[in-house]
């Protein structure tokens, strides 16, 4: 079970004791649902709690944090109704950061429509964090999308969407397969011009090789300027400089490392890249309470696996088969927590100023579902 997340509230007694019952009971259920060893025991009753006339007595704040609070816990018991049920009451209530939460759970628990419907309402709720998401969930939204009646007409909408929005993926990852896969509805479609103008920028060598061999994509080719462009050896050295950008401009993201590897891998060069790799291993795998990279619970067990196929393309075969145990077990002990770490879903609490009326009893500090 996950790890309570929640610096809870400390009250003195004649604070409790100006509490009234709903705020009594929204207390003592939110603790118990942010501690491991109380959360199964107490959500029935959470979940019983938040539909009552007592529930509608607290603030909306609190309202919002509550239902934080139901949906960690009901995650972390793999009730994804539950948790979804929570979600959804809490972007009705307005929470900030809930609809990027919502994406995420659906992405977990295989639905679909919450997922789309999420992302359309993230656009709406705070666009700030919709130009920003994260690739991986803005890939997986598009490809959920596709699944719903109506699919590549939705996926289109969504990607005018992004493109409206300026996106840039908030992971550092560029943008090319947005780009490559934006402009294959465009030409479904007969849009030749808005297609070749989209792909304006693309140099991952992978999506050059799709242009050049599937056969959607040949009337793009009739401009000259255009089919010049599609030389796979100068866009490998045109992808390793912009990944060093990248590595540069976010020191603190191991996929910025982990993306320029693999680009010099895919030329040849494997001692550098595995250089680029032990560089930043020492302080990815420094102990406990050392902080050096913001996205090392997703991304260690990647570099791991990086590292062992190096090790394989230059012969150090042992070493390699280790890598890939030790990355194994990094998956293995964070498998769990990793799910919920990669929303950076948590809820704070402050204390009440010495002398004010309690304004909050489960206050986020940030009012956040997810960083």
């Amino acid at each position: 079970m996950l790890v309570g997340l929640c610096a809870l509230i400390a009250l003195s007694p004649s604070a409790v004791a100006q509490q009234t019952y709903a705020q009594t009971r929204a207390f003592t259920l939110f603790n118990q649902l942010m501690a491991d060893s109380t959360c199964e025991q107490a959500l029935p009753s959470a979940r019983a709690f938040w539909p009552s006339q007592d529930f509608q007595q607290l603030q909306q704040e609190d309202r919002i944090n509550f239902l934080g609070a139901v949906s960690q816990c009901a995650w972390s018991l793999e009730d994804g109704q539950a948790a979804i049920d929570a979600a959804n009451a809490a972007h009705d209530l307005g929470g900030d950061g809930v609809d990027k939460f919502r994406i995420v759970l659906g992405l977990a628990f295989d639905n679909d429509a919450l997922a789309t419907q999420a992302f359309f309402d993230l656009a709406q709720s705070s666009p700030k964090d919709f130009s920003t998401l994260e690739s991986s969930n803005a890939w997986a939204v598009l490809r959920a999308a596709e699944n719903m009646q109506g699919g590549d007409a939705l996926v289109l909408r969504m990607h005018e969407m992004l493109v409206s929005a300026h996106y840039a993926p908030g992971d550092g990852v560029p943008d090319d397969f947005f780009r490559l896969d934006h402009a294959r509805l465009l030409l479904m479609r007969g849009q030749v011009g808005r297609a070749r103008e989209r792909l304006q920028g693309v140099i991952d060598p992978t999506a050059i090789t799709i242009i050049r061999t599937n056969r959607l994509y040949d009337p793009l080719r009739a401009d000259a300027a255009f089919e010049r462009r599609l030389d796979a050896a100068a866009a490998s050295t045109d992808t390793i400089a912009r990944a060093r950008r990248i590595v540069a401009e976010q020191p603190r993201r191991l996929a910025a490392v982990i993306v320029l590897a693999r680009s010099l891998r895919d030329v040849g060069r494997s001692q550098e890249a595995l250089a680029e790799i032990e560089r930043v291993l020492p302080a990815a795998q420094a102990p406990p309470p050392a902080n050096n990279f913001d996205d090392l619970q997703d991304e260690l067990s990647w570099l791991l696996n990086a590292k062992a196929d190096l090790l394989y393309d230059l012969g150090r075969n042992d070493e390699a088969r280790t890598m890939f145990s030790s990355s194994m077990t990094v998956n293995l002990k964070g498998e769990v927590n990793a799910r919920l770490l990669c929303t950076h879903c948590y809820w704070t609490a402050r204390r009440r100023p010495r002398g004010q009326q309690p304004r909050s009893y489960l206050r986020s500090s940030h009012s956040l579902w997810n960083g």
